[in-house]
């Protein structure tokens, strides 16, 4: 990620920690808490995460680990965002919690290692100076993945020349094709919000 998107990611959050306080949805950037859990219900069947390595790219204080704790009770779980007030925070509420790690770094070039499912719920959306960014980071973040990787990404934003970007799915799901024969998309669970699962 270029230091410049990061600056603005960073300083977007940061100012909104500052307005709302680090434990609101605002901070995280989602519009409301039944939105975020809608679009985590869409992204993957949890049954299917049991007993197997998680990374949550651009996990935020954790939110992600708490929906798959009501629905599972088993698995390994690696979060990673790049704000330090939401991986700290993150570490005291699951501190008591085996298996699971919180990272502080940018998972564009952070050294991770590979993980059964890599998962990104609203990671991606967020503009960038380079128009190709968006492939390079579904391509990476498939190849740290050993069974599958599934992100979501808005088609319509309300933030125009904001620090959001929105995409053509139909370009999207072309580009994820490339790099595996078995991509589904998902795009009936929120308006202008779809979701693409990439199995290996």
């Amino acid at each position: 990620m270029d230091i410049l998107a990061r600056a603005h990611i960073i300083k977007y959050h940061n100012d909104a920690i500052k307005k709302f306080g680090r434990h609101s949805n605002e901070a995280l950037g989602w519009k409301n808490r039944l939105n975020q859990r809608v679009r985590f219900e869409a992204l993957i069947d949890p049954d299917k995460l049991k007993g197997h390595s998680i990374l949550d790219v651009g996990c935020g204080t954790g939110d992600l680990l708490a929906f798959l704790n009501e629905k599972i009770n088993a698995c390994n779980y690696t979060g990673i965002d790049q704000i330090k007030d939401f991986i700290e925070l993150a570490g005291e509420k699951y501190k008591a919690q085996n298996k699971v790690s919180f990272l502080l770094g940018d998972f564009w070039t952070a050294d991770l290692t590979k993980y059964d499912y890599v998962l990104a719920s609203g990671a991606l959306s967020y503009r960038n100076a380079d128009p190709n960014f968006i492939y390079k980071m579904i391509a990476h973040l498939f190849s740290l993945s050993k069974k599958a990787f599934a992100f979501n990404l808005m088609e319509k934003t309300e933030m125009k020349g904001g620090g959001l970007v929105a995409y053509n799915k139909n370009e999207i799901l072309e580009f994820c094709k490339k790099l595996s024969s078995n991509v589904i998309l998902k795009d009936d669970y929120l308006e202008g919000d779809f979701r693409i699962l990439m199995n290996q």
